[in-house]
């Protein structure tokens, strides 16, 4: 005797998931359609969820973020690269291997946060506070490092003026640098949900 499998009836208390992957868009007459016979109305589902939807809409914000930082890190290590094929400098060639690593990396955290995943908030961190780091290093060196060219090519008697303009503007471009790369790494880190 052959006997037809029973059906369990569908469980109604159950609301569709999220996605687990990205955040979508969704009007609220489908949305409703979807929790049609769950029991729940639009807004006890945004309610449960609160949290999910907040926490995506941080890490569209952060893709986008990251979308400009890439671009900027990018030209970075293009301008490296350019300047180490006509001076085959060796303070060149460390940018070229940095900068061209963290772009790649900022490249991953973008499309980690269009996923929404946690990652991108933790690599886009770590990969924004080393690159402030090496600002931080870059104006340092050059802040407290006498220009031997600049100097051999001047007059002497500017020398003094413009060894203290070049100091200033090492020391700004590592401290401003630093500062803006940090926040952004601050930035990232603050769509982390809260637990």
């Amino acid at each position: 005797m052959i006997t037809e499998p029973s059906k369990s009836p569908v469980q109604k208390s159950v609301p569709p998931p999220l996605p687990s992957s990205r955040l979508v868009e969704i009007p609220e007459d489908v949305l409703q359609g979807l929790l049609k016979g769950s029991g729940q109305t639009v807004d006890e589902f945004l309610r449960a969820h609160q949290g999910q939807i907040q926490t995506g809409r941080e890490f569209l914000k952060r893709a986008t973020a990251a979308k400009w930082s890439r671009l900027w890190l990018a030209a970075s290590t293009f301008f490296c690269l350019v300047s180490l094929i006509s001076g085959r400098d060796f303070e060149d060639a460390i940018s070229v291997v940095f900068l061209g690593a963290m772009t790649c990396v900022e490249f991953k955290v973008r499309e980690w946060f269009l996923k929404g995943d946690s990652r991108g908030a933790v690599y886009g961190y770590w990969n924004q506070t080393l690159f402030a780091i090496l600002f931080l290093i870059y104006g340092a060196y050059h802040f407290f490092a006498t220009p031997q060219t600049m100097t051999d090519m001047l007059d002497p008697s500017y020398t003094p003026i413009v060894l203290k303009l070049s100091k200033v503007f090492y020391g700004t471009v590592g401290i401003v640098g630093a500062s803006a790369q940090y926040l952004l790494a601050l930035y990232y880190k603050r769509s982390l949900p809260k637990t």
